[in-house]
């Protein structure tokens, strides 16, 4: 048999909450070769990192960096969601190392019931100060201890 190049286009609609490594077959729509079954042409969802959501299954991650004070004495986060709103978020707990706050039903949607959706996991990046003068060091040992 002679072999020739056929360019097709397919469009693929991605569902809601599709996630990395989904499959989408087209049957008998793959390589054609005189005297053999047609094969299925398929094509695997690959995701591409966002720059500042990290998806676990259903669940959006989100990494807050937040000063020191913040974390001391609370805080409102601004978080722009993928739709291009943002939420604000307040703190008022003590954020300490590894600290989360899970926020029900603002994660992505769910592949198989789009009507439900996963959480949003706010994850917390505290930045210290390079140096304390030695007055402030003794205001913060009054105060904290």
């Amino acid at each position: 048999g002679r072999e020739s190049i056929v360019e097709i286009t397919k469009n693929i609609e991605i569902g809601p909450g599709w996630r990395d490594g989904t499959k989408i077959t087209f049957r008998k729509e793959g390589n054609k070769t005189e005297g053999k079954i047609t094969g299925d042409l398929v094509f695997a969802l690959k995701t591409l990192p966002h720059p500042r959501f990290e998806r676990k299954g259903s669940n959006l991650i989100y990494t807050a960096r937040i000063n020191l004070v913040q974390a001391l004495t609370g805080c409102i986060v601004d978080i722009e969601m993928l739709d291009g709103k943002t939420s604000s978020v307040t703190i008022e707990q003590v954020v300490s190392p590894g600290y989360t706050l899970r926020l029900p039903g603002k994660g992505m949607p769910k592949a198989k019931d789009p009507t439900k959706f996963g959480d949003l996991i706010i994850a917390f990046d505290v930045c210290f100060p390079k140096a304390l003068t030695e007055a402030q060091k003794k205001i913060v040992r009054e105060t904290l201890c």
